[in-house]
């Protein structure tokens, strides 16, 4: 299978083709700018804490608490742009079961962003066809509303919503398109080239039809989502979650 191309249904037509390295800076470029925006108009957004873990306690952020927020911003812009069509029943998945933990943690600013989110997620879930993704810019919006609203309801309640929980929750996206990138360096390629079609190139890669692959990206997607909600409501330690999300990350790597 072509690197550029990714086709979810046999006889489909190819996706667009990858960004070449310059226009990846560019989108770069833009979306740090976006993500300084939105820190500069709600700086009480900035995370202030990493977790709670053995030996360490509580690691807050200090001094680097907007460094920590640019780089879970940039990361949910680059992972929610890079998925297909297939991807975006993990992205719903993650904007719904987010959606009820503002809720329980009364954070209803968080809640009506995320439930925006999940309605932007059902037109190309729902009527999407062929190679058809979430699209570059309409993803990077949902990957920067799903981060904010994350970092409202860490805000709001951190004894509820932790960062680890955060990452539990956008494991999927996240660690599929991260472990996509490292590949790519592996193999001695650029980091400023774009990684597209992550589910459908991997999953179709290994055999799996276009409705297997689907149902897998879901089941996946609810079973970290879950986790998500057993920490929060039974209080799974952070350490634990941080854990089962880089084993996630190698696990793609490796396979």
């Amino acid at each position: 299978m072509p690197r550029d191309t990714t086709y979810l249904l046999q006889g489909a037509r190819p996706a667009r083709p990858v960004p070449g390295a310059v226009d990846v800076k560019w989108q770069l470029l833009g979306q740090i700018a976006a993500a300084d925006i939105v820190l500069w108009l709600f700086p009480d957004l900035a995370i202030r804490s990493l977790g709670s873990y053995p030996v360490f306690g509580d690691m807050e952020t200090g001094a680097f608490g907007l460094f920590w927020s640019l780089l879970f911003m940039l990361g949910l812009m680059n992972a929610f742009r890079a998925i297909d069509r297939l991807g975006v029943s993990a992205a719903l998945v993650s904007s719904i079961t987010l959606a009820l933990l503002s809720l329980s943690a009364g954070a209803f600013v968080p809640l009506a962003i995320s439930f925006g989110v999940s309605l932007m997620l059902l037109p190309p879930l729902c009527f999407g066809k062929g190679s058809r993704r979430l699209g570059g810019v309409q993803g990077m919006a949902v990957g920067l509303l799903l981060a904010a609203a994350g970092m409202a309801a860490l805000r709001a309640s951190s004894a509820v919503v932790s960062l680890p929980v955060l990452l539990a929750l956008f494991a999927l996206p996240v660690t599929g398109v991260a472990a996509a990138g490292l590949r790519r360096l592996l193999d001695g390629g650029s980091p400023f080239t774009a990684v597209e079609g992550f589910f459908g190139r991997a999953l179709l890669s290994k055999g799996f039809g276009p409705a297997g692959a689907g149902i897998l990206v879901t089941a996946l997607s609810a079973s970290f989502a879950m986790l998500a909600v057993f920490s929060v409501n039974f209080a799974f330690p952070d350490a634990c979650l941080s854990l089962l999300v880089l084993l996630l990350l190698v696990f793609f790597v490796l396979w």
